[in-house]
């Protein structure tokens, strides 16, 4: 999608997923967000090019990134999407692909 353009991604498909997300992602929510004891929602924001995942009961988002953002203007936890979604009374939980990769088990526990 040429950058600038808008796509409705509020509400993503399952082919949606099954093409964009990347292999951690559905490692993730295969492997654990989907069968989890609090329900988890495939979600993702208007041009952002990557899943969140959102569980509504306990106001948190799990995000996985490329790298960690540690400035307030890139998109990280202390970021402007961590403000927007701390204003919306969410928490956001973001771990990297190589977290996920080399410590499965450890992201899985820190969203416990």
């Amino acid at each position: 999608m040429p950058y600038g353009k808008q796509q409705d991604f509020n509400n993503p498909t399952i082919t949606d997923f099954d093409t964009k997300a990347t292999p951690q992602e559905k490692k993730l929510w295969e492997d654990y967000l989907k069968d989890y004891s609090e329900p988890f929602q495939r979600s993702t924001m208007a041009d952002v090019n990557h899943f969140l995942f959102v569980c509504p009961s306990a106001n948190l988002v799990v995000e996985l990134e490329k790298f960690h953002h540690f400035s307030d203007s890139a998109g990280g936890v202390s970021g402007k999407k961590g403000d927007a979604l701390r204003e919306m009374g969410l928490t956001l939980n973001a771990y990297t692909n190589r977290e996920l990769d080399t410590d499965f088990s450890g992201v899985c526990d820190a969203i416990d």
